[in-house]
């Protein structure tokens, strides 16, 4: 059937005057079978880069009492919660499509929550805030071209602030400030945009542990709080990558 319709095409070729080497040369054209063009060439990820990050954050900080008496009593629940923004750096080393790298970053937040009530005292409120986030990771991925599925984890920072205005105490408000480090574990996905340019999406799981600050008052007046933080965080980012195609 198919030699049938060939010879077909040759014999209509040939009477609109392409003659038989043009027939022929047609044919040629369609029984080609060559190689297929090359493919695309893939992304290479290695290579050092930096970029700046938008997100939000909720976190959960909870007030246990120190007090002789009242050790363990829980003093206040607090969930602190908003905006942060930063930058990031770091290097990533490619073996065919396992991805490794280290990363450092730094995020300011917004990140704030009062309860009232605390201390079994209507009278009262207590207070979480946190001003900067940082961590610094391992990652490892799995690269799919310009697609890289990454997993992260190391060490985390935060610097927190606290608040306890208390009108009937012996001060009207004690405070506390402290740097608390900790553990960080996260993942995501890079997607790499052409001319180096890559945009990121991540989650991560900081946990800063139990410490215990000191809440100071008017000078002489302080007591000490159990305070535990965790925080759950989530980025979008843009990378600049000084790699690109291979």
């Amino acid at each position: 059937m198919m030699k049938s319709l060939l010879a077909a095409l040759v014999l209509a070729l040939t009477l609109v005057g392409v003659g038989s080497s043009g027939a022929a040369d047609l044919l040629d054209r369609l029984a080609y079978k060559g190689p297929r063009p090359p493919d695309p060439r893939p992304f290479n990820w290695s290579g050092f880069y930096f970029g700046a990050h938008l997100g939000g954050a909720i976190a959960k900080s909870d007030w246990v009492d120190t007090f002789p008496g009242f050790v363990g009593v829980n003093d206040a629940n607090t969930t602190p919660s908003g905006f942060l923004g930063g930058g990031q750096v770091g290097y990533n080393y490619q073996i065919d499509r396992l991805v490794l790298g280290i990363e450092g970053d730094g995020s300011w937040a917004n990140l704030s929550n009062t309860v009232g009530a605390c201390f079994q005292d209507t009278t009262q409120s207590c207070t979480t805030r946190a001003d900067w986030i940082a961590t610094v990771t391992g990652r490892v991925g799995y690269a799919r071209d310009r697609a890289l599925f990454y997993a992260k984890g190391g060490a985390a920072w935060g610097h927190f602030k606290y608040e306890n205005p208390c009108p009937l105490c012996a001060s009207p408000n004690y405070v506390a400030t402290e740097i608390r480090s900790g553990w960080t574990v996260g993942g995501g996905i890079e997607y790499a945009l052409a001319n180096n340019w890559s945009v990121k999406f991540e989650y991560d799981y900081l946990d800063f542990g139990t410490g215990t600050p000191t809440m100071v008052g008017t000078p002489g007046d302080t007591f000490t709080e159990d305070i535990t933080n965790r925080v759950h965080m989530v980025k979008a980012g843009l990378n600049y990558l000084f790699a690109g195609p291979r």
